[in-house]
């Protein structure tokens, strides 16, 4: 319970540093949000160690009948205006199943103006020149400069969001994270299984660490409709914190393609929407498929639910409503393979998600 609590807390301490720090965001320099790079990379075998998007704050909220996730990634050095490698650098908070998972990441993206890559000014260099705003003529009138000055900001704004559509285009970023995951339990003194097995008097609660999770991912956005992502993932877990228990090997794999389908603001009217303006967030629904497998090695005994090989391809739609209101929904087909037995299963899956970019 106690973990928790403490989960929930970190989650409202994060938010409301955003919002303390809303109203000093640099005016020059403002990230968009890649919405076409899912937050939810890796939906399912990977869901808690995964570092996501680029956002200043993600928090997700996965159900479904037995994968349930509190999650929350977080990227400190965009609270500040200074340009550095460490600017897509994250940490991340999950609980999943009972399970507390602690990671931090390192990163790049191409497309974020604070970080050290030339990427974004040789882009903003090909543009054509925007003239500045010349003052009100002696003999103009005060409304006929109003509808100028007005004409002026819609332009800069076509112009901005020109900018921001070039830089879309091959979108390219990595992420190298490490995780730890600790069992429900941690440390307290030591408690003695009592029974008639095996396992008598062995130790329940001798380990804290569950797992060590170190992952690869790479995104590639074509533009910004569609992104492919490629990832690897290694873990060395153990099944239980009871004495004895050893660390099994676990080698993964991850992919996954998104593509925007249906705009929920016509083209022509995204002029208009203050996300678009601003972050380049289009109100839309995309579809997806991903692949995901896992392959444990060592002493089968060792394997978590006696699982030696498990693959997951999940097909999904995303509706992003705003960037404060997002849902996936998915059907994943799960193909596994137990020390002796063959399973496939399948079943719905809902995802809720809250995403927050250092912008104006």
């Amino acid at each position: 319970m106690k973990k928790y609590i403490l989960f929930y807390a970190i989650s409202l301490y994060f938010l409301s540093i955003r919002i303390a720090f809303s109203q000093t965001a640099d005016t020059n320099r403002v990230n968009f949000f890649s919405s076409v790079i899912s937050t939810n990379i890796k939906p399912q075998l990977f869901n808690d160690i995964s570092f996501g998007g680029f956002d200043l704050l993600a928090a997700n909220l996965q159900f479904s009948k037995d994968n349930s996730l509190q999650k929350v990634v977080f990227s400190p050095f965009k609270l500040f205006n200074d340009p550095s490698i460490f600017k897509d650098s994250r940490i991340n908070f999950s609980q999943k199943n009972g399970i507390s998972t602690f990671g931090i990441a390192y990163g790049f993206d191409n497309t974020n103006p604070y970080n050290k890559g030339k990427r974004v000014a040789n882009v903003f260099m090909r543009l054509p020149p925007f003239p500045a705003l010349t003052p009100r003529g002696a003999g103009e009138s005060e409304d006929d400069f109003k509808k100028r000055q007005k004409k002026y900001l819609d332009d800069l704004a076509l112009a901005r969001i020109g900018f921001m559509q070039e830089l879309a285009k091959n979108m390219i970023s990595f992420t190298i994270g490490y995780n730890i995951s600790l069992f429900e339990l941690i440390g307290g003194t030591p408690v003695p299984i009592v029974s008639t097995g095996a396992d008598n008097g062995l130790i329940s609660n001798q380990f804290s660490t569950k797992s060590h999770n170190y992952s690869l991912d790479v995104n590639y956005g074509v533009n910004e409709n569609f992104a492919i992502n490629v990832g690897g993932v290694y873990k060395r877990q153990r099944l239980s914190a009871v004495e004895g228990q050893e660390l099994a090997d676990y080698y993964g794999f991850n992919t996954s393609i998104t593509g925007r389908v249906i705009w929920l603001t016509p083209k022509d009217k995204l002029i208009n929407n203050a996300d678009y303006r601003s972050s380049l967030f289009i109100p839309s629904i995309l579809i997806g498929l991903s692949l995901e497998t896992l392959n444990a090695t060592g002493n089968p005994k060792f394997y978590e639910d006696s699982i030696s090989y498990q693959q997951i391809i999940t097909p999904f739609i995303d509706f992003k409503i705003s960037p404060k209101s997002q849902f996936r929904l998915s059907v994943p087909i799960k193909k596994y393979t137990k020390v002796d037995t063959d399973f496939v299963s399948t079943g719905p899956f809902l995802q809720y998600t809250i995403e927050l970019a250092n912008r104006n």
